[in-house]
C-alpha cells in the first residue's frame, strides 16, 4: 500500500479522535459508514475537505464522549492542521 495513503489514514484517525474547535459550519459526513475509499474520492471531488472531515468527527466525539468517556485529550491545532493540509493539496 502507497505510505501516502497510509500516512493520511492514520492523520485523519488521528485527528478526528484528538481534535476540538469546530467551524461554523459543519457537513454531515457519515462518519459510521465512511472508508478510506470514500475519504480519497471524496477529496478529489471537492465534496468535503480535511477542516471538514476533521469538524465530523469532533461533532461525533462532543456528542457521544460525555456517556462513553472515552477521549481524554483532545488536540487543540486539529483544525489548524487540517486547513494546512487543504492548503497544501
Amino acid at each position: 500500500m502507497n505510505h501516502t495513503i497510509i500516512k493520511f489514514a492514520c492523520l485523519i484517525f488521528v485527528l478526528g479522535i484528538l481534535s476540538c474547535n469546530t467551524p461554523k459550519e459543519i457537513k454531515d459526513i457519515d462518519l459510521l459508514e465512511l472508508t478510506i475509499s470514500d475519504i480519497h474520492s471524496a477529496y478529489k471531488d471537492g465534496r468535503y475537505t480535511s477542516e471538514e472531515l476533521v469538524s465530523a468527527y469532533i461533532k461525533q466525539i462532543e456528542k457521544f464522549d460525555d456517556s462513553i468517556n472515552a477521549i481524554s485529550i483532545i488536540n487543540p491545532k486539529a483544525l489548524t492542521i487540517a486547513k494546512k493540509l487543504d492548503a497544501d493539496y
